[in-house]
């Protein structure tokens, strides 16, 4: 099992003013090579988070083709074939994860521009910074491409291992607070954007 580490937490919460909420529910039973992952996600949700939820939305939560929204805060889910889980925060944002031998440096190319690629403190946290981003600012899946965004001031809050950072993107974006945070555990990094 893993967990984020608490000293990371703090170091995001302290880079967003008001932000008290956030918090991570990681598991093994959600990633993407489990069958139904997505579907375990849901049940969890509706189980453990419901209060969260008014009941037209917890009746969503059955369709995977429906962005979880709650009348109490803001939920992103993610998974990858170690892992799956979902973050919960009081303020709009977006969470991604990914397995670091899985990015690779074609799709890196492919996805983003070449002074990004070497303006980033490792080329392997573009691609979770712009998931992040996609997932905080869609409001319908397929609304953006990763390639819509380029990551900007990255900044190495060293003590914890957090690196943070803000996006552009020639399309219009409705941003108020623009930070988004990357991160390791173990083998998988990632990614958490706050709109």
């Amino acid at each position: 099992m893993i967990t984020i580490n608490e000293a990371k937490i703090q170091t995001i919460k302290e880079k967003i003013p008001n932000l008290t909420d956030l918090s991570f529910v990681l598991s093994e039973t959600f990633a993407a090579n489990v069958e139904n992952h997505r579907e375990n996600i849901r049940a969890v949700l509706a189980k453990d988070f419901s209060f969260r939820f008014n009941r037209q939305q917890l009746a969503q939560l059955s369709d995977l083709n429906v962005i979880p929204t709650a009348a109490q805060g803001f939920f992103s889910i993610s998974h990858c074939p170690a892992l799956g889980g979902f973050s919960y925060a009081n303020f709009k944002h977006g969470f991604d994860m990914e397995s670091v031998d899985r990015i690779s440096k074609p799709i890196i190319q492919r996805t983003c521009a070449e002074d990004e690629i070497t303006g980033a403190p490792n080329a392997k946290f573009l691609w979770v910074a712009k998931e992040a981003a996609i997932k905080a600012l869609s409001v319908r899946k397929n609304d953006f491409l990763i390639s819509d965004f380029q990551t900007e001031n990255w900044k190495s809050h060293f003590e914890t291992e957090v690196f943070s950072y803000r996006i552009t993107s020639k399309k219009t974006l409705d941003l108020s607070l623009n930070k988004g945070f990357v991160f390791s555990e173990k083998d998988i990094l990632f990614g958490l954007f706050f709109k």
